[in-house]
């Protein structure tokens, strides 16, 4: 064993304390090797001792742990001793190394501030490829949530026993919800004299839910590909699968219980869950691992560098990054490396290639530096929006497809253009133009409730003379109040138009000729009804709508893409029967509305209505690309030399800035694609 005197014992090292550390460089051959950090044995909060040493990782003897954790605070470091050698570390680390080492003997543990020589780039370059194989290969997994304290004792309890209500479940007993819910009112955890609430036990398991390791994009490879894992915090273990099985009987108790959900589901967009389903689809191979795919889930989680973004998942994508021409460099400035990614995405992707333009598209200072067509991955989509083209849940067909059934196989149709290649060269035409954006973002109130000389209904086409959004807006209006309703109307009350369901489920929306309501359903949730809602008589409908009403009126309605996950996540459920969803009751207008965060309901200029991304103006063109699942909404834009941009332009002349997707209610399925119409469409 390696022996290193502290400073308390007489160490001779108060020279070269701040003295950078001496890395020894590790061989760039055939056979690959990383470091690995041997903890020594001490009491609680003494000094700490290490020592590194460089093995090769293809030994199949090689035993060693590997840490999985947040940096935390780097401003104000803390020093451990390695080597010999003083070596600054954050405090959550040194946190995690004191709780970790044993009284006595020693540990072996890979942790990546230590290991690997964070200020040689060229160094992280060649190791940061290996960091599924380095957390893959360890004997097992620490995850260290940081020091504990009461909560997170009791959650771990809560989770064991959450986890044993799964087994319960799974061996063939199967539990009601009101008995689950009484057995952990009665649980009892030591030093808890008292039964908690069911309540506060969930808010308690929330808040371990919520440290900001479930969040970080790192660590996302290093649970996925571990063969083992295990949580800390401080001196409490959980094993992960505790943790995994509780987390699923969270979330499937909680479709089935109204008070549950409100507690629970304005939680569940942040990444335990989400890490959940991740370890669990790269087990079963179950989920769709394209690098695209992969970005998007994961969008929102963090990373202290942006090119991290993308290096973080290389080992979780299925996609070859040979083939779209990725590798790992650090020197590579972010707006580069972002652009250079969504050009591989686009030429060598095959059918659905174009579902990169629809990648929510955000304002920051990147952006200025990348053409409009490559998305800024290091920051989340403002308002939580979603693209359009990655749901597949849909009102009566498998995925959309505004331009056609795409042709499994087909290469996406496109190219690149210009001195820098950097003009996106598409196929397509302008459907249609944005004739009227509201002001507000989704979630929105429902349209103006009719007014008693607006009952009549209409089932036919749009005439001429009357311009087709006047036509339902005339359908859908209510008269500015008159002082003498003003007197008469409770100020504490809303006054509720009665006639305003069945005026939507009588009227009709003429470019799909359906029940006015419906259209406008299914445009608020972009067709992801549940199939039991197909085909509603109008009695179930106005159901539909007074709970939708009420949903919005209440503000209870957080959308969170709950159904969806769980539907992902059913094969490790245990076997349980799904509630049903009725209309009015049980309903996930939650779920169903998820992807129209960030976005505006609009008309346009032949009558459609549908929804746009935020940013969207008067006068955007909606088009119909080949080779797109959904309408893209471009604004033309005419470079002008020594002028900057120039709005306007006819569509021939002109090149194009793209603004986002868009749901068009009755273009979506192809209703509108005429491929002989399709001329040159430059994005700049």
């Amino acid at each position: 064993m390696k022996v290193f005197l502290s400073p308390d014992e007489g160490g001779a090292f108060a020279d070269v304390e701040k003295a950078p550390f001496p890395y020894d460089a590790l061989p760039d051959g055939r056979r690959w090797q990383t470091r690995v950090l041997t903890l020594r044995g001490g009491k609680d909060m003494t000094t700490i001792e290490c020592w590194l040493d460089a093995l090769d990782l293809d030994d199949t003897g090689l035993e060693y742990e590997a840490l999985s954790y947040c940096w935390g605070d780097a401003e104000h470091l803390t020093p451990i001793y390695c080597n010999g050698r003083r070596f600054d570390v954050t405090p959550n680390l040194k946190m995690a190394l004191n709780n970790l080492r044993p009284e006595q003997g020693e540990r072996r543990l890979w942790v990546d501030a230590i290991c690997t020589n964070q200020k040689d780039k060229q160094e992280c370059a060649r190791q940061v490829p290996k960091m599924g194989e380095i957390y893959g290969r360890a004997a097992m997994v620490v995850v260290w949530l940081g020091e504990v304290w009461e909560a997170y004792m009791t959650a771990f309890d809560i989770f064991r026993y959450l986890a044993g209500v799964y087994d319960e479940q799974t061996a063939g007993r199967e539990m009601k919800l009101e008995e689950m819910k009484a057995r952990v009112v009665r649980l009892t955890m030591e030093g808890y004299p008292t039964s908690m609430s069911f309540k506060l036990a969930f808010h308690i398991v929330q808040k371990l839910e919520a440290v900001p390791y479930f969040s970080r994009m790192w660590v996302l490879q290093e649970i996925a590909l571990a063969q083992s894992v295990t949580l800390v915090a401080g001196h409490q273990t959980l094993p992960w699968e505790s943790f995994q099985k509780a987390m699923l009987v969270r979330a499937l108790y909680a479709t089935q219980d109204r008070r549950l959900r409100k507690v629970m589901f304005r939680h569940l967009d942040h990444g335990a869950l989400k890490l959940v389903e991740l370890r669990m689809a790269v087990a079963g191979s179950r989920q769709d691992r394209s690098i695209l795919t992969l970005m998007n889930q994961f969008r929102g989680h963090k990373a202290t560098e942006a090119a991290d973004k993308v290096y973080a998942i290389l080992d979780l994508t299925d996609t070859d990054k040979d083939d779209i021409g990725l590798r790992v460099d650090y020197s590579l400035p972010t707006a580069a490396l972002y652009t250079d990614l969504a050009k591989g995405i686009l030429l060598k992707a095959s059918a659905g290639g174009l579902d990169l333009l629809s990648v929510p598209r955000v304002n920051s200072k990147l952006v200025s530096e990348m053409p409009s067509w490559v998305p800024d991955w290091s920051h989340d989509a403002e308002g939580g929006a979603r693209p359009l083209a990655a749901t597949v849940t849909r009102y009566g067909s498998g995925t959309f497809c505004a331009s056609g059934r795409l042709v499994q196989g087909q290469k996406a149709m496109c190219d690149f253009i210009g001195s820098a290649g950097h003009q996106l060269l598409l196929r397509g035409y302008v459907v249609d133009r944005i004739e009227h954006p509201p002001d507000h973002v989704f979630p929105p109130a429902l349209p103006p409730r009719p007014s008693a000389r607006s009952s009549s209904s209409s089932s036919a086409p749009f005439q001429k003379e009357t311009s087709p959004q006047e036509a339902i807006v005339e359908s859908t209006s209510t008269p500015a109040p008159t002082a003498d309703t003003k007197q008469n109307q409770d100020p504490e009350k809303e006054v509720r138009d009665t006639r305003w369901p069945e005026q939507m489920s009588t009227n009709t929306y003429p470019p799909t000729n359906e029940m006015l309501g419906i259209s406008y359903l299914r445009t608020i949730c972009a067709d992801s009804f549940p199939p039991l809602l197909v085909n509603l008589d109008s009695d179930l409908y106005k159901m539909l709508f007074m709970a939708l009403d009420h949903w919005l009126d209440q503000g209870t309605g957080y959308p969170h893409g709950m159904w969806g996950l769980l539907r992902r996540l059913e094969g490790g459920l245990p076997e349980v029967e799904f509630p049903q969803l009725r209309p009015g009751e049980g309903i996930d207008l939650c779920g169903m509305m998820d992807t129209m965060l960030g976005r505006r309901l609009m008309w346009t200029r032949d009558g459609y209505f549908g929804a746009v991304p935020a940013e969207a103006r008067e006068g955007d063109a909606i088009v119909l690309v080949e080779g797109s699942r959904v309408p893209l909404v471009l604004r033309s834009v005419v470079k002008v030399k020594g002028s900057g941009e120039v709005y306007g332009g006819t569509d021939a002349s002109c090149c194009w800035q793209l603004v986002g997707d868009c749901f068009m209610h009755g273009a979506m399925y192809g209703e509108r694609w005429d491929r002989a119409l399709c001329g040159k469409i430059v994005l700049v």
